[in-house]
C-alpha cells in the first residue's frame, strides 16, 4: 500500500465508527471491521484509545546514527518514517560547514532507515550535529522541532603489521563451564583508528579465501571471532564477527594462526601449543590462553598465560592476565641439523628477527664451503642451503655473527659456533650414561645425560631411552629421545629431560644447550630402578641398574640429588663408579661435566689420585680414585683399605676377574657404613693370574676434612 493514502490521523477520524464498524471506503473502498482495525494498529502504529480505535498519536525521534563513509550516513529512527518528507533533502542539515545533503534514501527493506549522502567529505575525529525537521511516520507524526544527534567520522586505516594482534585463543573448550563450548578467536586493534576488516583472513594454514565481512573495528576495541552457528551464543560477552568460515583450532598440539589483511599483508601470527597456558592445571579444561601484554608485539610463550577469569576466559573483553612484558633475555645458538647434504637447520634458543637472520654473509661453514648460498628463517630456525655437499666423517663448524639478534633487539650471546655433520650408525658403547636424577624434588623433573664415547656423529632420533625390568632385566617402556633429529657429537654431553626449563632453574647451568627438551621420558622409580639407551633393534647401547643405596650414604636427604658417573672408562654397572653430585653444584650437573668425575691415572702398576682427598660432597676431591695397570690380562684381585694402624677398614673387590688395567673409586664409607676418620691409610691389591704369577701393591694417601 502507499504509504501517503490515508495519512496519519486522518485514517480513524474521517471515517464514521459504529459499535462493530468504520467507514474506510474513502480510502479502501472496504468497509473494516473493527478486529481488523485492532490488527492494524497493533502492527502498524504507535497508538492511542479512542472510543473503540486506538490512533497512532507519537511522533519518531532518532534512535541513531551510523557512519559508514566520509560522505554518508545512516539514520535510524524510532519507526517507520513517511517516504517524501524522509527523503526530502532540506529537512536534514550538518554543522561544520557541511550543510544539508545531496540525497536522502529510505532504505527498501528498513522504512525506519534513511541514507543521508553530502557533497563535502566529514573531518576524521570531528563531532558534527546533525539537525532533523519535518520527518514524519506512516501516520503524519512530525518529528520534534530541532531533533539532534551526533556523530563522529573517523578516516579508515590501511592496517600495518601488528595494528590489531591476537590476544586470546580458546582453543580446547569445554562443556559445563560458564562460557559457550565452542572455540574462539578474540583480536584487539592497538593503533589509533578504526580499522575496516572486509576481506581480511583468519587462517591455521587452510583456506586462503577471505572469510571476514564488512566490520569497523574501532580503536582499543575487542572483537569475538568464532563461526557462524555459535555466533549468538557468544553475543553476550561482547562485539561478535561471525566467519564465514572459522578454522577448527587442533587440541594439545595447537595451530599456527595467521591474520591476513584485504591486501593479503600478515598483519599478526601465533604458533601456539599447550606451552601457551604456562599452568598444566588449566591445560584441557576448558581455559583460554590470553596474551599478557598487547602492545609486545614478538612471540614469546612467557607472554602468554591461561586465563585467571573464573568463566576460563574474557571474549570481548580485557584479558584476566593483562600487564606488561619486556624480554631481556638474549639469544643463544643451540645446534644444528643436517637435512640434507646441502641443506642444513641451524636452531637458536628463541625466534629471531627475521632481518639480520636472512643475510647470508652472517653464516660461516668450515671445511671450506663458507657463505650459504641462501638463507630462510623462520621463529627460532634458519635454514642453510649450502654451496658445497657436507661429506660422510668430517665434523663441520658453522659461525654466525654477533648482529644476529631476537624481536625485541637483544643481541646473541654465548657460543656463536656450533657443529654440524652426517650422522653414524651407532652400536654398542657409543652412548654412555653419565648422570641420573631419578629421585626429583616435588613438582621437579627426572633428568637422564648421556655422553658420547665414541669417534661417531649420533643422531638421536635413531635411539630409544629406556626403563628396564629389573626381575627380568628386559627393556620396558621406551620412547624415541627425539624424533626430529639432534646430533651428538664426540665427547660431548646432553641431558634429556620432559622440562628444561624447570630443569635449568634447579640446576643452574650456562650451557643450557646441552640440555634437551624431549616429549616423554620413561618413569624412573624414585628407590631402583634400570635406565637403558637402545637401538631400534633393542640391542642394548648401555644400561645402568641404579639404586638410592648408591648414594653418599651421611646425605640425610637423597631427593633432588643426581648419581654422577666417576669415569666414563670405568664398567657401568659397577656400583664404586658412581656418586652423588656435590652439594656446591646443587647435588646435580645436567649438560655438563660430572662434579665427581676422575679422569683415571694408569700409568703406575697402583696408583690414586688424589693422594689427600676430602669425602665430603663439596664437589672438591669428594672420591679416591685407585688406579692400576696390571700388564697383562688373567688376573683376579682383592682391593681393601687399612688404616694407619693397619686395620683393615673396606673391602673395595673380593677375588674379582679384572681387566689388565683400571680403576676402583672408594667414597671414605667404610665397611661399618660409617666415615672414615682423617688420617693416613693404605690401599691394597693383591693379584694373582692363571699362570700363578702374584702381585701385592701398595699405596698410601691421606683421608683429609675440616676441622
Amino acid at each position: 500500500m502507499d504509504d501517503n493514502t490515508g495519512a496519519g490521523t486522518n485514517f480513524f477520524t474521517e471515517g464514521t465508527v459504529t459499535d462493530n464498524t468504520f467507514n474506510t471506503s474513502a480510502y479502501f473502498g472496504v468497509s473494516v471491521t473493527q478486529s481488523t482495525a485492532s490488527f492494524f494498529n497493533k502492527h502498524f502504529f504507535d497508538s492511542v484509545n479512542v472510543g473503540n480505535i486506538v490512533v497512532d498519536v507519537t511522533p519518531p525521534t532518532i534512535a541513531s546514527t551510523i557512519v559508514t563513509s566520509s560522505t554518508t550516513v545512516d539514520v535510524l529512527f524510532s519507526e517507520a518514517v513517511d517516504l517524501t518528507t524522509s527523503e526530502t533533502e532540506t529537512n536534514y542539515n550538518v554543522n561544520n560547514g557541511i550543510g544539508t545533503p545531496t540525497s536522502a534514501i529510505r532504505n527498501a527493506g528498513n522504512n525506519s532507515l534513511v541514507t543521508l549522502t553530502f557533497a563535502g567529505a566529514f573531518t576524521s575525529g570531528q563531532l558534527n550535529t546533525l539537525t532533523v525537521n519535518n520527518v514524519a511516520d506512516v501516520n503524519s507524526n512530525i518529528i520534534a522541532v530541532n531533533s539532534t544527534t551526533t556523530f563522529t567520522y573517523n578516516a579508515p586505516v590501511t592496517a600495518q603489521p601488528f595494528d590489531v594482534v591476537i590476544s586470546e585463543i580458546m582453543f580446547e573448550p569445554e562443556s559445563g563451564t560458564q562460557l559457550p563450548n565452542a572455540e574462539y578467536v578474540e583480536i584487539y586493534n592497538r593503533s589509533s583508528g578504526a580499522i575496516n576488516l572486509n576481506g581480511w583472513l583468519l587462517s591455521d594454514g587452510g583456506s586462503l579465501t577471505p572469510n571476514f565481512g564488512n566490520y569497523s573495528l574501532p580503536a582499543g576495541q575487542y572483537l569475538i571471532l568464532c563461526s557462524t552457528t555459535n555466533a549468538a551464543a557468544f553475543a553476550a560477552f561482547g562485539n561478535v564477527l561471525a566467519l564465514s568460515s572459522f578454522p577448527s583450532l587442533n587440541n594439545d598440539v595447537g595451530d599456527d594462526l595467521k591474520l591476513f589483511n584485504n591486501n593479503s599483508v600478515l598483519i599478526d601470527e601465533l604458533v601456539f601449543d599447550n606451552d601457551f597456558y604456562n599452568d598444566p592445571a588449566k591445560d584441557d579444561n576448558g581455559y583460554s590462553i590470553e596474551k599478557i601484554d598487547l602492545n609486545f608485539t614478538c612471540t614469546d610463550v612467557a607472554n602468554w598465560r591461561a586465563s585467571e577469569d573464573i568463566k576460563g576466559g574474557t571474549p570481548g573483553a580485557q584479558n584476566s592476565v593483562n600487564g606488561t612484558f619486556n624480554d631481556n633475555t638474549s639469544p643463544q645458538l643451540v645446534s644444528a641439523y643436517p637435512v640434507s647434504t646441502i641443506v642444513v637447520d641451524v636452531f637458536f634458543s628463541e625466534p629471531v628477527d627475521a632481518g639480520a637472520a636472512s643475510i647470508a654473509n652472517n653464516y660461516s661453514i668450515s671445511g671450506g664451503i663458507g657463505t650459504p648460498l641462501n638463507v630462510v628463517p623462520f621463529k627460532n630456525k634458519v635454514t642453510l642451503t649450502l654451496g658445497a655437499a657436507l661429506q660422510p666423517g668430517t665434523i663441520y663448524s658453522i659461525t654466525v655473527i654477533d648482529t644476529i639478534r631476537d624481536c625485541p633487539g637483544n643481541l646473541i650471546e654465548g657460543d656463536l659456533t656450533v657443529k654440524v655433520g652426517l650422522a653414524d650408525n651407532v652400536t654398542t658403547g657409543n652412548l654412555q650414561i653419565n648422570e641420573i636424577l631419578f629421585n626429583p624434588v616435588t613438582a621437579g623433573y627426572d633428568y637422564v645425560e648421556l655422553y658420547n664415547s665414541s669417534a661417531k656423529i649420533i643422531d638421536l632420533k635413531n635411539v630409544y631411552i629406556a626403563n628396564v625390568n629389573l626381575t627380568t632385566n628386559a627393556v620396558d617402556d621406551k620412547e624415541i629421545i627425539y624424533p626430529e633429529g639432534r646430533l651428538i657429537f664426540p665427547s660431548d654431553i646432553i641431558a634429556l629431560t620432559e622440562n628444561a626449563a624447570a630443569t635449568t632453574l634447579k640446576y643452574p647451568t650456562d650451557v643450557k644447550r646441552n640440555i634437551l627438551e624431549i616429549a616423554s621420558l620413561p618413569s624412573y622409580n624414585d628407590d631402583e630402578g634400570g635406565v637403558a639407551v637402545t637401538d631400534f633393534a633393542l640391542n642394548v647401547l648401555d644400561q645402568f641398574n641404579y639404586s638410592e643405596d648408591y648414594h653418599y650414604p651421611i646425605l640425610n636427604d637423597k631427593e633432588g640429588v643426581s648419581l654422577e658417573r666417576i669415569s666414563i672408562t670405568a664398567p657401568t654397572q659397577n656400583k664404586t663408579n658412581w656418586h652423588s653430585a656435590a652439594q656446591t653444584v646443587h647435588y646435580g650437573t645436567p649438560g655438563y661435566r660430572n662434579s665427581q668425575s676422575i679422569i683415571s691415572l694408569t700409568s703406575q702398576e697402583l696408583g690414586v689420585d688424589p693422594e689427600v682427598f676430602s669425602p665430603d660432597n663439596d664437589g672438591y676431591n669428594d672420591v679416591l680414585s685407585i688406579n692400576y695397570n696390571l700388564g697383562e690380562t688373567g688376573y683376579t684381585a682383592t682391593v681393601s683399605i687399612f688404616d694407619g694402624d693397619g686395620r683393615e677398614i673396606k673391602t673395595i673387590a673380593n677375588n674379582e676377574l679384572v681387566p689388565r688395567w683400571g680403576s676402583y673409586y672408594w667414597d671414605g664409607i667404610n665397611d661399618k657404613n660409617e666415615k672414615a676418620r682423617i688420617g693416613i691409610y693404605v690401599v691394597m691389591m693383591e693379584a694373582t693370574n692363571i699362570n700363578g704369577n702374584k702381585k701385592k701393591l701398595k699405596k698410601g694417601f691421606v683421608l683429609a676434612g675440616k676441622l
